[in-house]
């Protein structure tokens, strides 16, 4: 009887786990920073997928890819763990710089940023913009004993295709 009842218990868990966690990403993927996709910049602004869809193709004056590591150009090395697609652009970007966040957010004085988890040096920082749209989650992290100032977090937001279902239409595969 013992054995029996461990055994259903076992084969309810396998049949509740997938029930539980079905069209649900685990709570590790959203709060580790990591982000499914390449980073967009369009003239030195950090974008996100989606807005990069909504850009004219026709104002692109040229686009790279870099998918290796090795091949990205220095300023882009440590944002470049699954790969940077820059574009140069002809129309203006609407952007923020970093200083402007961080006095937006309070802060006065230097300050150090993360991007997905990945530290910007103060060149990244002085050099690159990013269009307020991309950010998905902010937060500053406070001086502690193991920094010497504050830290602007950000995670820049994933690209979700948006679906206009009309009501009542049906769509067959």
């Amino acid at each position: 009887m013992n054995i029996s009842l461990l055994h259903l218990t076992f084969i309810i868990a396998l049949y509740a786990r997938p029930m539980l966690s079905y069209g649900q990403s685990s709570s590790s993927d959203k709060s580790s920073g990591k982000l499914h996709e390449p980073i967009f910049i369009i003239n030195s602004n950090i974008i996100s997928n989606g807005i990069f869809t909504q850009l004219d193709p026709m104002s692109m004056n040229t686009m790279l890819v870099y998918r290796d590591t090795t091949k990205v150009p220095p300023i882009f090395k440590n944002l470049a763990s699954l790969g940077i697609i820059t574009v140069n652009y002809t129309r203006p970007i609407v952007s923020k710089s970093f200083a402007e966040i961080g006095i937006q957010q309070g802060i006065h004085g230097p300050f150090g940023v993360i991007i997905n988890g990945r530290k910007l040096s103060p060149v990244q920082i002085s050099t690159l913009r990013i269009v307020p749209e991309a950010i998905g989650r902010l937060r500053i992290l406070p001086v502690i004993p193991t920094t010497s100032q504050p830290i602007i977090d950000i995670q820049i937001t994933e690209y979700k295709p948006v679906k206009n279902n009309k009501p009542g239409q049906v769509y067959i595969r």
